[in-house]
């Protein structure tokens, strides 16, 4: 007998299982419109994850973007976490990991994606979040189309596919974790 389920639990994955049927809708009103079109899922907090873990071990934005992939990060990056440029409570400080989230997508490139803009409009104003979440949704791509053995695809056992940045260790685990048919 399954145990009964909080108001809150049930909201919260109501709004998924939304999410989820929106992002559905998404992907196939895309390939609609665009014949051939890939739609692949990337998760922002993850690719600043990897990026700021990345940093932190010393590897360069030039070695991401045309270096061989290889093992970076040390096993406890896990326990790295980057700037709360979202969810910090104090208005002063969220500034601040803005400021420090876009800095590190400047600094890699990154931030000349058409979302990018210019410096000002990267950091400022109410929407800079968002802006910073779509150019770290595009990091992998960008990253895949300048060649860079650093994007990876991780594949799951449903046959989905989410677009990373990873270093030979993150990739491992990956493939670890999901069963082969």
């Amino acid at each position: 007998m399954e145990a009964p389920r909080s108001a809150t639990e049930s909201a919260r994955d109501g709004h998924a299982t939304s999410r989820q049927r929106l992002g559905t809708r998404l992907a196939r009103n895309i390939r609609a419109a665009l014949a051939g079109a890939t739609v692949l899922e990337s998760h922002p907090f993850s690719v600043l994850k990897l990026l700021w873990a990345l940093r932190i071990a010393y590897v360069t934005p030039t070695e991401i973007l045309s270096g061989p992939v290889r093992e970076a990060l040390d096993p406890r990056f896990r326990a790295t976490w980057p700037p709360k440029y979202k969810r910090e409570k104090k208005a002063a400080v969220r500034r601040d990991h803005v400021e420090n989230v876009a800095a590190l997508l400047e600094s890699g490139g990154y931030a000349m994606s058409p979302l990018g803009g210019c410096s000002r409009e990267l950091r400022e104003g109410r929407h800079a979040a968002d802006r910073l979440d779509a150019i770290l949704g595009l990091v992998p791509a960008i990253l895949r189309s300048r060649g860079s053995a650093w994007a990876y695809d991780a594949h799951d056992h449903e046959g989905g596919t989410i677009r990373l940045v990873a270093d030979r260790r993150w990739r491992t685990a990956f493939e670890a974790a999901v069963p082969k048919h």
